[in-house]
């Protein structure tokens, strides 16, 4: 129901994508992955999410600016990813090396990264689709600023959120 609503969201062809696999629907999952790969957009809902614990903590007298609000991202977004991301193992099999082998099946996935690392909203997103880009081949060279970004990112939630939970216990 979530592609027909959003035609143009790749994560509900993601969804549609890995339900197709557990029925074992090779046909329905490639035609998803197809729509992936020229969706417009790519929203998981996570920025939404977000938003929701920022204006929750500022009504609270909290500050998003605060450690302790990026840990409890940290976490509420962990949970999540911990259950999986909905559509990312069927585009993982159908992206495997062996399949690669096809040239349609390989620009396919070629496109499929694309999306992720332009479209993707969240460090999962885009850390999937540049997996998925040295997978099939696409030059480091291609993405080498949002591969930087990318870093930085997944830096600043290392260095910044380490000491987060021991904050909020003091």
């Amino acid at each position: 129901r979530w592609a027909q609503l959003e035609p143009d969201n790749a994560a509900s062809w993601l969804a549609v994508g890995e339900a197709a696999k557990l029925r074992g629907d090779e046909a329905a999952q490639l035609d998803a992955l197809h729509r992936v790969a020229l969706a417009p957009r790519m929203d998981t809902g996570f920025a939404e999410l977000t938003g929701h614990v920022d204006a929750t903590l500022l009504a609270l007298g909290g500050s998003p600016d605060d450690g302790a609000v990026g840990w409890l991202m940290v976490h509420t977004f962990g949970r999540d990813m911990a259950r999986g991301i909905v559509g990312f193992g069927a585009m993982a099999s159908l992206c495997a090396p062996p399949a690669l082998r096809d040239a349609n099946r390989r620009q396919l996935c070629q496109g499929v990264a694309r999306m992720l690392i332009k479209q993707g909203q969240t460090l999962a997103d885009i850390s999937m689709g540049l997996s998925l880009a040295k997978r099939v081949g696409i030059p480091a060279e291609e993405f080498a600023a949002i591969r930087a970004e990318f870093d930085a990112a997944q830096k600043w939630q290392t260095e910044e959120l380490a000491g987060a939970p021991e904050q909020t216990l003091s």
